[in-house]
């Protein structure tokens, strides 16, 4: 009740700050759409707002509530909400189906919302962070590059939910938010296709491989792609009307990307290039930013404010950092040159530019994760449709705003592809179901009156079937933990093969102790202080593969106060490593300035969805005890 008593104020709270928002910026528009963009900025707006509350060191439940409790009386706005516009009141056979494959989508993700996390990522810091920051009562800096000191915008409704709710709240209210995408594609969809296609539209995209992945989760790519529609289509209004209303709501929208991941300074260029276009390009141009640099500079002016880099630790060498920053040129150079290669399959090539799109798509390298966070079949059988129907229109594609739309989308993916640090499809994500409004807009139109309309729908069916048929498969997980009425912890020990270890951990050490571990999804099971150690993007305890110096291992650890050791998963008790965390533990154990003190059991599966006999393997773990008394170096 009370989980979901939090996720209806939230909501609340989000639409009625949107509401507000959308009072001040002066922009109607036809209802579902308008209702739909106040829903996804108040959303955002709770999230900035929820910066300055944790980094003013005021996280008790009253003020966490009066976030959400402060956005109610912009609901008062909602006595004025324009007419909606006449629309079909008969639902036909394909209205019914499109539906009933939305309600299908729909019970899954509740499933997963009435279920633990079990999101690697998640776990890791989309949830870990907002946990450490209520625990810690404020906001403190994390030095860790990719995942802790980043934009965490969307993390910041998180740690409302969790703080009033607990973590239900926080899984139910994940599972909301993951909706606003789709609800953003059909009403933004409705301006360029009839209810139905553009119900078709919004099927689409709720059950992309990649929002199946991600909606429910911690995950932030479903949601920062619902700031790109409101961004988007705001900056068509603003070339076509010349409004600097619509400018800044779309600077607003794009700020919010911004201020939730690092990839939304792409998003920002391409927007702001194509607002360049045409009469008044100056002053929409400076209003736009204006608005982003308000709605998503915080979280850069908070890493420059600790390290003296916006954007930690991307221009290391290239500004002065602050004095005690735990990072080196070693450090930056084995990133660039370990982490950040090994997230590249394509060279960055024209070529290959113009390849990727493709190869994406029909390509199952892990590199890309196309295989269960891609984008499905869609792009590809709806390509030669749309190809057709914009060169049969292609008189008015130059005054259609379905150009700008497409100018956008494809500037972010040069922008991602030359500049970015990772070619996993699902960073895309974001700007899809920009793709997706304009490819069924063309395709639509250009199959019109014409033989090849039922091969559009069967595209359609298709992709709509197979994609079904995997959230129900990934559903399984989910239905199998309430159909056998399993609680939080015997699901979580299902799904994650060291829940045992951590809860005996919690268990058994104290909060005088510190655990360092180099596994990232267990950091949110820690009711007791943990430290994530990992090669590439930690520096203050090195664990690089070149790095043999155990006395400067010990040091480390003694500077971050590490009392234990986690080592594994190993598939035998008495596993060693050549490199890295385990030999440099090792070393300290024959050096006694450790002790193993446990060697735990539990199993590990080869797959959560698709669990059956024979996939549960024996795995290892080791709690090693640090021992300063009888350590040779010295204590500092």
């Amino acid at each position: 009740m009370i989980a979901t008593a939090t996720v209806a104020l939230l909501l609340a709270g989000a639409l009625g700050w949107g509401l507000a928002l959308e009072r001040w910026a002066g922009i109607p528009k036809a209802a579902a759409e308008r209702l739909t963009r106040a829903l996804i900025l108040g959303f955002g707006l709770l999230g900035w707002l929820g910066f300055f509350i944790a980094l003013g060191q005021r996280l008790d439940p009253l003020t966490l509530a009066s976030i959400p409790v402060l956005g109610l009386p912009g609901l008062l706005r909602l006595r004025h909400a324009p007419t909606p516009r006449a629309a079909p009141t008969e639902f036909g056979p394909w209205t019914w189906a499109l539906v009933a494959v939305i309600a299908a989508l729909v019970a899954g993700d509740v499933l997963e919302g009435l279920s633990p996390p079990a999101d690697a990522d998640s776990m890791a810091y989309h949830f870990a962070s907002p946990k450490l920051f209520l625990r810690n009562g404020g906001l403190f800096f994390i030095p860790r590059a990719s995942d802790g000191a980043a934009p965490l915008l969307p993390q910041m409704t998180y740690m409302l939910a969790l703080g009033l709710g607990g973590e239900r709240a926080m899984t139910l209210w994940c599972m909301a938010s993951g909706w606003f995408l789709p609800l953003a594609t059909f009403a933004y969809g409705r301006r360029h296709l009839s209810r139905d296609w553009a119900l078709a539209a919004a099927a689409v995209v709720m059950s992309l491989p990649a929002v199946l992945y991600g909606a429910g989760s911690g995950q932030v790519e479903t949601r920062v792609a619902a700031f790109v529609l409101v961004s988007a289509f705001a900056a068509v209004d603003a070339l076509r009307t010349r409004s600097l209303r619509a400018a800044m709501v779309a600077g607003l929208a794009a700020g919010l990307f911004l201020a939730a991941k690092f990839i939304g300074l792409l998003f920002v260029a391409a927007v702001g290039l194509v607002l360049l276009a045409g009469p008044g390009w100056l002053a929409r141009a400076l209003v736009f930013a204006a608005a982003a640099l308000a709605a998503g500079s915080q979280w850069y002016a908070w890493n420059w404010w600790n390290t003296g880099d916006p954007v930690f630790p991307m221009l290391f060498g290239l500004l002065p950092y602050k004095a005690g920053v735990p990072w080196s040129a070693d450090q930056a150079e084995y990133l660039r040159t370990t982490f950040f290669a090994a997230e590249k399959a394509v060279p960055q090539t024209l070529l290959w530019w113009l390849a990727y799109p493709v190869r994406v798509l029909v390509d199952s390298n892990d590199t890309f994760e196309a295989g269960r966070t891609g984008l499905g079949p869609f792009p590809l059988l709806a390509a030669p449709f749309a190809l057709a129907g914009a060169w049969r229109f292609r008189e008015r594609l130059k005054h259609s705003p379905l150009l700008p739309l497409t100018a956008i989308a494809i500037l972010f993916y040069t922008l991602w592809f030359f500049l970015g640090t990772s070619q996993r499809v699902r960073f895309h994500l974001p700007v899809v179901p920009l793709a997706v409004i304009a490819m069924l807009a063309a395709a639509q139109a250009g199959t019109r009156g014409r033989a090849s309309r039922p091969a559009l729908v069967a595209a359609i069916i298709a992709t709509l079937g197979l994609q079904l048929g995997a959230q129900g498969i990934l559903a399984l997980n989910y239905g199998r933990r309430l159909l056998a009425g399993e609680d939080r912890a015997a699901f979580m020990a299902r799904n994650l093969p060291a829940y045992s270890v951590v809860t005996h951990l919690n268990a058994t050490l104290g909060r005088e102790s510190t655990v360092l571990t180099g596994q990232r999804e267990l950091i949110y099971l820690f009711d007791i202080p943990v430290f994530y150690g990992h090669p590439h993007v930690e520096a203050r305890i090195d664990l690089r593969d070149t790095n043999t110096d155990w006395e400067k291992f010990w040091r480390q650890l003694q500077s971050q106060r590490i009392t234990h050791v986690l080592l594994g998963p190993f598939p035998e008790p008495d596993s060693t490593g050549a490199a890295g965390l385990v030999m440099l533990t090792d070393r300290l154990v024959a050096e006694k300035c450790g002790e193993r003190t446990e060697t735990l059991e539990t199993t590990r599966l080869a797959s959560r969805a698709l669990r059956s006999a024979g996939t549960e393997v024996p795995v290892y773990y080791r709690l090693i005890r640090l021992t300063p008394s009888t350590c040779p170096i010295p204590a500092r």
